[in-house]
């Protein structure tokens, strides 16, 4: 085996060229907005979800009932 030149790491290229150029990309205000929407959505969920009361007991909401119930 010829082993004068083995591989380093500054030649050794992990990523093809059209990878890369995907990468490099900015993602579309589409993308970008379109998550910012559903976790925006996700936490006013969950911020309801802490301000309505459990109908079984008044003093616990929603959140905290769900949270008592799991189990580490």
């Amino acid at each position: 085996m010829n082993r004068k030149n083995p591989p380093t790491h500054d030649r050794l290229e992990l990523r093809s060229k059209k990878v890369r150029n995907l990468l490099e990309e900015i993602p579309s205000p589409i993308v970008r907005y379109g998550t910012l929407f559903i976790i925006a959505i996700f936490l006013i969920g969950v911020i309801i979800a802490a301000c309505i009361p459990y109908s079984d007991n008044e003093s616990t909401s929603i959140l905290e009932y769900m949270i008592s119930g799991i189990k580490l």
